[in-house]
């Protein structure tokens, strides 16, 4: 299954259905977050998937059930 992962400039590591697109805050800050179509988005541990920046994001994913 494709998926998308970004990470935000607040370091917030989200997991997306479909690919987000950066959005800011608000128009007094300039932090940005990752928003998709798709109401569903998971939040993942910070610490997880290090090579993933604000700078990089979004990275397409392969997300694999094993069994």
């Amino acid at each position: 299954m494709k998926m998308w992962i970004a990470r935000s400039g607040g370091n917030v590591l989200t997991l997306h259905q479909s690919k987000p697109r950066r959005v800011k805050i608000s128009h007094c800050s300039n932090e940005f977050f990752w928003a998709s179509d798709v109401k569903t988005q998971s939040f993942l541990n910070k610490n997880l998937f290090p090579e993933v920046t604000f700078e990089n994001s979004p990275q397409e994913v392969e997300l694999v059930i094993k069994k």
